[in-house]
């Protein structure tokens, strides 16, 4: 069910000592790169009496995902504080060390009331979503941040690339992601293999931000029912190019409207 409401409530003291204790056994790393500053999301909090603001979550599938009023309020800063705390060179989201997702995991708890789902019998799919989250912004991230390593010199020139790190990421850091990830072997194997791949993928994905759970949420919170087959259609469909299916050229095709859909979603992080 796509309920919130029918969790019982808990004493608003509880979330204050959850975030307290996080807070003295996990301290909260110094930012360290410039990231979205989220303004709607701290107007918001501010008029909400500085309280955590209420966030519902899908529970009709095992993903656990946001949605609601809210909900793109919760991406975003789960998208901001990866992009502000993580270190890329990782090969993947798991390799994360347990410290900075702890982190993200005590910014969410500030903003937004998680604790209303502690010992809930949802509370483990509920992290664990949150977690699916982070691991997709962390590769979104990192895919940018490889078309500014092709787009600067790129294997072809790698100490160019070295000296032209994207913007806010530090010198060190940038050349830490390019030796520590970007021109090892597997990791070129790798890329190479995901080219392929995507190149034999037969439709895109245009629906932005909204997540296939919100867009069910909303269907059932407007009096109807989930129309799944209608809603995977319209979330791959192009209306500039009135179709999403297989054509030559597809491929060029769709990873410029992805890039302009990256870029679009990174102007909305620094004006919110």
């Amino acid at each position: 069910m796509l309920q919130h409401d029918r969790l019982s409530g808990q004493d608003a003291s509880t979330n204050e000592m959850f975030g307290r204790q996080l807070k003295e056994l996990w301290p909260k790393p110094s930012k360290r790169r410039s990231s979205g500053k989220n303004l709607n999301l701290y107007d918001k909090f501010q008029k909400n009496g500085s309280r955590p603001l209420p966030i519902e979550f899908d529970f009709s599938s095992n993903l656990y995902r946001a949605v609601g009023e809210n909900y793109q309020l919760f991406i975003r800063l789960i998208s901001n504080e990866v992009d502000r705390h993580a270190p890329f060179h990782y090969r993947s989201w798991q390799e994360v060390p347990g410290d900075v997702k702890m982190s993200i995991l005590t910014t969410l708890h500030n903003y937004f009331d998680l604790a209303h789902y502690h010992n809930t019998e949802y509370w483990d799919g509920i992290k664990l979503g949150i977690q699916a989250d982070c691991a997709n912004r962390y590769k979104d991230r990192k895919t940018k941040l490889k078309k500014h390593f092709d787009k600067v010199g790129g294997y072809d020139n790698t100490e160019r690339a070295k000296q032209n790190p994207p913007r806010g990421m530090g010198p060190e850091e940038w050349v830490q992601l390019i030796d520590g990830l970007f021109t090892t072997t597997t990791y070129k194997n790798r890329s190479m293999k995901n080219t392929a791949n995507r190149s034999k993928q037969l439709y895109g994905s245009y629906h932005g931000t909204q997540s296939y759970a919100q867009r069910r949420y909303d269907e059932v919170k407007e009096g109807g029912t989930p129309q799944h087959v209608e809603g995977w259609r319209d979330m791959h469909y192009k209306g500039s190019s009135g179709c999403s299916f297989y054509y030559p050229g597809f491929e060029t095709n769709q990873e410029k409207d992805q890039e302009e859909e990256e870029e679009e979603d990174d102007d909305d992080d620094e004006d919110e």
